[in-house]
């Protein structure tokens, strides 16, 4: 029986969002340059969400966000966009479903220009870029994102025309908001930007690389800081109650997000433990996860500790950055 692209979304959302419509309110149009881009941004990590929010809303992009592929295909049914940037591994509804489901939605529009979807995941494996690409992804990042990369690949996409009103029923037309439109932040913290940071004594973290994939933007760094320093410790207490609970999906998906968080920072032990640790749950073997929690929970302090000191090392007590003086 054919479907229409508002049934498909709606049996999605059905199963993955109960009580939700499949329609919500399009982002305001705004005044927008030439070079700017109206942006999805999903990933269901905070950290990793909040980093590419930043740095695209610093280039002058509109971003919108979500936390999972669910809504992900509502704000598309809904909005309009220039590119999609796709987390891989998400709850409710990944990246790839999500993806494939918003193909068949085009298909069923006879939409001529498929909209770019990028996926941004910390797999580099050739098989992991070759399924992206066979849902319909039409690009790849890997984590952790490199700056010029991030920018190349919102910036190719073509910019689409302005916001159009879909048909709507009147009824529905406004529910419970799933993504956030975000103006360019104004925020005065700073940090000193005048040397490249040292390798992080006792514990193989060496801040240099990030820094380079930062274009030297300390201030940005120092916010990838403190994204991990919220959200690690959470991470790590998630991976242990998924564990408890046998729950394989969570531990894997935790996992895989705080091995992505730990290596924007080049650090082994925490990377090579998250890493070991999301094996074992993709080979459904908790018993073996278990064990590895207490290490992990060991490396992420000692990584924690490291950055904390960075970071009181080089805030400006008086709000600007030394470069600017």
């Amino acid at each position: 029986k054919p479907t229409s692209a508002s049934q498909l979304v709606s049996a999605v959302v059905a199963v993955t969002h109960p009580g939700i419509s499949a329609r919500s309110e399009a982002p305001a149009s705004s005044p927008r340059t030439e070079a700017s881009r109206r942006v999805l941004v999903v990933d269901d990590t905070p950290a990793s969400r909040k980093l590419v929010s930043q740095l695209l809303l610093k280039r002058g992009h509109e971003v919108t966000q979500a936390t999972n592929g669910a809504e992900a295909v509502l704000l598309f049914q809904t909005g309009d966009y220039d590119v999609i940037l796709m987390d891989v591994q998400m709850p409710v509804l990944d990246g790839f479903d999500a993806t494939a489901t918003i193909r068949r939605v085009e298909s069923i529009r006879h939409r001529r220009h498929p909209l770019p979807i990028v996926a941004m995941t910390a797999n580099a494996l050739r098989a992991d870029r070759e399924r992206c690409l066979a849902v319909g992804m039409t690009g790849y990042l890997s984590k952790p994102i490199a700056v010029d990369q991030l920018y190349a690949a919102v910036e190719g996409a073509p910019k689409r025309l302005p916001p159009v009103e879909h048909n709507r029923d009147p009824e529905n037309a406004k529910v419970p908001s799933l993504g956030k439109t975000m103006a360019p932040s104004t925020s005065s913290e700073s940090v000193t930007a005048t040397t490249v940071p040292p390798r992080t004594e006792g514990t193989g973290v060496d801040l240099g690389p990030a820094l380079t994939r930062f274009r030297g933007d300390t201030k940005l760094l120092a916010d990838m800081i403190g994204f991990f320093l919220e959200d690690s410790s959470s991470l790590c207490d998630s991976i242990a109650e998924a564990i408890e609970k046998g729950d394989r999906e969570t531990v894997l998906r935790m996992a895989h997000s705080l091995k992505g968080l730990a290596a924007n920072f080049e650090d082994g032990g925490t990377t090579r433990i998250a890493g070991s640790l999301e094996l074992a749950a993709g080979a459904n073997d908790l018993a073996a996860a278990q064990t590895m929690v207490g290490s992990l929970r060991e490396e992420v302090a000692l990584l924690a500790a490291a950055l904390s000191q960075w970071l009181k090392e080089h805030r400006d007590p008086r709000g600007t950055s030394n470069s600017s003086e």
